[in-house]
């Protein structure tokens, strides 16, 4: 064993059996135990050092975090007013969609008109045509009846002429 060590362990035995202790041991104490104690201060400053690095880094994790809760809010804000748009495209479309189908039984309403009035044309061109035809038939009737029937009793204007 070193020597050292040896007087280091003698010394403690010493110690705890109440035996009075050496100066030059009590001073090699002393600095053992200044040496050990700015060892430890040493290692409480980089565990200070430490301790400001990480304080710093939640920080700027804390920073990250609120821009990314800002974010995520903004996000759903305009998904929400992407769903509100989208919802209310539907409902235009279903209006629209609505109006279509009236525009086409407009049209079928328009083309049924233009059936009918196209049938009217044609019926009252035939009333015409049958009114024509019924007059010169009548007419024709009465000058026949006026013919084969002309007498003066028939016709009371035919006296008018005879005086």
């Amino acid at each position: 064993m070193d020597p050292e060590t040896d007087e280091y362990i003698r010394e403690s035995i010493e110690n705890s059996l109440g035996l009075p202790i050496s100066d030059k041991n009590l001073r090699l104490k002393v600095l053992a135990s200044e040496d050990a104690r700015r060892r430890l201060q040493d290692q409480i400053f980089i565990l200070e050092e430490r301790l400001k690095e990480a304080e710093k880094r939640v920080e700027q994790y804390k920073a990250k975090a609120t821009m990314n809760a800002q974010g995520l809010r903004r996000c759903i804000e305009e998904k929400e007013m992407v769903a509100s748009g989208y919802a209310d495209l539907v409902n235009h479309y279903a209006k629209l969609e609505e109006c279509s189908l009236y525009e086409q039984d407009l049209g079928r309403a328009t083309e049924s008109c233009d059936e009918l009035a196209k049938e009217n044309d044609e019926l009252q061109s035939r009333l015409q045509d049958n009114s024509y035809v019924s007059i010169r038939f009548c007419l024709f009737f009465f000058l026949l009846y006026f013919y084969f029937f002309n007498s003066s009793s028939c016709f009371p204007w035919s006296q008018v002429d005879k005086v």
